[in-house]
C-alpha cells in the first residue's frame, strides 16, 4: 500500500456513492451493532496517564487523613456527651493499608472527603432537626489534642517502619575509626557497590518480550517521579525513560532511547515500573498496614512475586511463553483497517510509549489545548486513507515529514487528521471511539496487588488491594523518609 499515490486534503472530494467496497483489502464497515457502550470504569489509557503525570506526597496525605479522622472522633465524642447521634460516612473509615492512601479515592469518596475536610458534620437529634459544627467551634485545647494525637500516631508509624527497614546494614563504631590522610579514587570506592547490583527479569506482555533490569539507587528512583522534576515536560520524561533505558540489560536493546520507546507498547508501562520495583526491593519488601478494625499499625514482609495477580491460567502460560523467548522477538504492531465513513478508512493500532508520551510532551500548551479532545485518539491512528472508488484503492493522506523537526511533523499530522475526524457524524465518531475502547481493554492479563493479610493483633483479614506498580515503587521508596519525619 506504500506504493499508492498519496492524496492531500485539498484533493479530497465528497462522494454520494453508497455502494460497499468490494476490493480484496480487508475493510470493515462500522454498523450500529458494533457500537459498544463506554465502560463504567475510567478509561485505562487515561488512568495510566494520570498515574504517569501525577504522584502525590504519600506521607503528607497520610498525616492529613489521620488528623481528619482524629478530629471527627473528637466531634463525635462531644456530640455523644450531649446525647446526640453523629452520622459519619462509612467510606471515611475504610482504610486497610497505609500504602493504599497513595492510590487516591473515587469520586464519591472525594465528595465525602471534601465534606469532612470542611468539617460539616451532621448531628441528628431526636426531634429530627440538624445543625452543623464547624472548625472554628473547636477551641485551642482541642487543636492541641489533635496535634498531640497526630504526633503520637506518626511516632508509632515511624517505630514500626524502623523496626523493619535498616538503611545501613553493617554499622561501624565511628568512635573507633580515624580519618585517613590517604585518599581513595572514586572508581576504587565504587567497585564494591557496583559488584553488588542486583539484576532481575520480568515480562512485557503487550510487547511480547522479557525484560531484565539492574537495581536502582535512591536518587534514581526519585528522578523517576515526574513531580520531583523542575525541568520542562519533554526533558522530564526524557530523563525518566533515559534512566529506565540505562538499567535495561539486553544485548538486543536499541541504540537510542527514541528507538526503545517506539518499540515498547504503551500498555507495558506498568510492567516496566514493576520490573524496577522488583529489581530495587526484592528481599527487602516490607509493606505497612493499618488495620481498619483495631487501628493496629504493622509491617508485613512480602514476596514480590506474591504481588502479581494473573487473570487466568492463560495469563500464566503467556508469561511462561514470553520468558522462553529472546528479546529480539518483539510483537509487531498489527494494523486493523476500519471503514469509519463513506470517504475514509482508518488504520488502527496499539500505541507505543513514544506515541502517547513523547508525541504529547513535545507539544506546547497552546497547541495541546486546541487539540485536547483528539490527541489521545490520534495516538491510536497509524494512517488515514481516502477511499478512491474510481480506481478502487485506498490513498494515504499526505503527511509531510520533517526529518530534522519532529515537532513540526507531529503537529502537521495532528492538524490534518483532526480535520478529517471532525467530518465524522455523531454515530461514526462514537463507533470509532468504541473501537479504541476495545484496544484499551485488551491487556488485562496481569495486575499488581497488596496481598490479603491478617492483622496480628485482632485477626481481622484485610483484603487484597490492586495498585499500580508506579505507586508501589514510589511508596516503598519513601518509607525510610517517613520513618525520619519530624514530629515537631
Amino acid at each position: 500500500m506504500d506504493d499508492k499515490k498519496v492524496v492531500t486534503l485539498k484533493d479530497l472530494k465528497s462522494t454520494t456513492d453508497t455502494a460497499k467496497v468490494t476490493s480484496s483489502k480487508k475493510l470493515k464497515e462500522v454498523s450500529a451493532a458494533e457500537i459498544r457502550p463506554n465502560s463504567s470504569k475510567k478509561d485505562p489509557m487515561e488512568k495510566r496517564l494520570d498515574d504517569i503525570l501525577g504522584n502525590v506526597n504519600k506521607a503528607i496525605e497520610r498525616k492529613e487523613k489521620e488528623v481528619d479522622i482524629r478530629r471527627d472522633e473528637i466531634i463525635e465524642t462531644l456530640a455523644s456527651d450531649e446525647d446526640e447521634k453523629v452520622i459519619f460516612p462509612e467510606e471515611h473509615h475504610d482504610k486497610s493499608s497505609l500504602m493504599r492512601m497513595a492510590e487516591g479515592e473515587d469520586d464519591e469518596d472525594n465528595e465525602e472527603e471534601t465534606k469532612i475536610k470542611e468539617s460539616h458534620v451532621m448531628i441528628d437529634k431526636a426531634a429530627g432537626s440538624s445543625i452543623f459544627i464547624k472548625n472554628e467551634d473547636l477551641d485551642d485545647e482541642d487543636d492541641e489534642e489533635l496535634e498531640a494525637e497526630s504526633n503520637k500516631q506518626l511516632a508509632e508509624v515511624k517505630s514500626v517502619i524502623k523496626s523493619k527497614i535498616k538503611p545501613v546494614i553493617n554499622i561501624i563504631d565511628l568512635a573507633s575509626f580515624s580519618i585517613s590522610k590517604k585518599p581513595i579514587s572514586v572508581l576504587n570506592s565504587l567497585k564494591t557497590n557496583l559488584s553488588t547490583k542486583r539484576t532481575i527479569s520480568w515480562v512485557l506482555p503487550a510487547t511480547g518480550i522479557p525484560i531484565s533490569m539492574e537495581s536502582f539507587g535512591g536518587l534514581e528512583i526519585q528522578k523517576l517521579d515526574p513531580k520531583s522534576s523542575s525541568k520542562n515536560r519533554f526533558d522530564t520524561y526524557r530523563e525518566i525513560y533515559g534512566i529506565l533505558f540505562d538499567h535495561v540489560i539486553d544485548p538486543n536493546k536499541p541504540k537510542t532511547i527514541e528507538e526503545w520507546v517506539k518499540l515498547l507498547n504503551f500498555f507495558d508501562i506498568n510492567h516496566i515500573y514493576f520490573t524496577a520495583y522488583k529489581a530495587s526491593f526484592e528481599g527487602v519488601n516490607s509493606i505497612p498496614y493499618n488495620c481498619p478494625h483495631c487501628s493496629n499499625i504493622f509491617m508485613k514482609d512480602t514476596e514480590i512475586d506474591d504481588m502479581v495477580k494473573y487473570k487466568n491460567d492463560a495469563a500464566k502460560k503467556l508469561v511462561a511463553d514470553i520468558f522462553a523467548k529472546d528479546t529480539a522477538s518483539v510483537n509487531k504492531y498489527d494494523v486493523e483497517l476500519v471503514q469509519v465513513s463513506d470517504d475514509y478508512v482508518i488504520g488502527l493500532r496499539e500505541p507505543s510509549i513514544y506515541n502517547i508520551i513523547f508525541e504529547n510532551v513535545i507539544l506546547d500548551e497552546k497547541f495541546t489545548t486546541t487539540y485536547s479532545d483528539l490527541l489521545s485518539l490520534i495516538s491510536y491512528v497509524d494512517c488515514i486513507y481516502y477511499i478512491n472508488r474510481e480506481e478502487n484503492d485506498l490513498q494515504p493522506i499526505d503527511i509531510k515529514q520533517y526529518p530534522d523537526n519532529a515537532v513540526k511533523t507531529i503537529k502537521g499530522k495532528i492538524r490534518k487528521y483532526s480535520q478529517i475526524l471532525q467530518t465524522l457524524t455523531s454515530d461514526q465518531f462514537y463507533s470509532f471511539n468504541s473501537l479504541i475502547n476495545v484496544i484499551n481493554e485488551k491487556h488485562d492479563e496481569i495486575v499488581y496487588i497488596l496481598p490479603e493479610v491478617e492483622c496480628p493483633k485482632c485477626k481481622t483479614v484485610i483484603p487484597e488491594q490492586e495498585m499500580s506498580a508506579e505507586t508501589l515503587l514510589f511508596t516503598r521508596h519513601q518509607l525510610a523518609g517517613i520513618a525520619n519525619t519530624s514530629t515537631n
